[in-house]
């Protein structure tokens, strides 16, 4: 996922970006960014002149990715995420030790 992305978004400024990668998951096209396809020149070159021409789709673009950098992408939302993720993997060494050990008993 290309940190110069989060950034702009971030700082609420309409982004334009190609569809490789992780993009697709960052951007909702036409709400958090505008996308293309990789090597479209002539898409690029409209989306830069929509963005141009439309101070009202420049502005709700970008402020919408803003919103949504700091709710998915906040110091406080990645700590909440990496928590979530630990308690899982936690949860699942605990229920494979108990499956463990079942399977011990009911061997013997």
């Amino acid at each position: 996922m290309p940190m110069c992305l989060l950034e702009a978004m971030a700082a609420g400024k309409a982004v334009i970006a190609t569809r490789v990668g992780a993009v697709p998951q960052l951007l909702a096209s036409e709400q958090t960014g505008l996308l293309v396809e990789p090597g479209d020149v002539h898409g690029l070159s409209a989306a830069i002149l929509r963005l141009l021409e439309n101070p009202e789709l420049r502005v709700r673009v970008g402020k919408n990715g803003r919103q949504h950098v700091a709710r998915n992408f906040s110091v406080e939302a990645m700590a909440k995420s990496y928590l979530w993720h630990f308690k899982q993997v936690l949860a699942n060494r605990r229920e494979a030790s108990q499956n463990q050990a079942a399977l011990e008993v009911s061997i013997r």
